[in-house]
């Protein structure tokens, strides 16, 4: 089961989807790249989920 996290970062203060690795515990350290789908609210990254969770097998 693919697990997913909603990442604000603390510079800009974005949001996106990131998908967590296999062992993700929470506290490590994630690599969210500049190229990940960002979104300028909270809230437009929550009305993205059900489009991501269709993308899974």
């Amino acid at each position: 089961m693919v697990k997913y996290a909603i990442y604000e970062d603390p510079v800009t203060h974005r949001f996106a989807l990131v998908q967590l690795p296999d062992k993700f515990i929470d506290g490590d350290k994630l690599n969210v790249l500049p190229t990940q789908r960002w979104f300028d609210s909270h809230e437009a990254a929550v009305a993205a989920l059900p489009e991501l969770l269709n993308l899974e097998p």
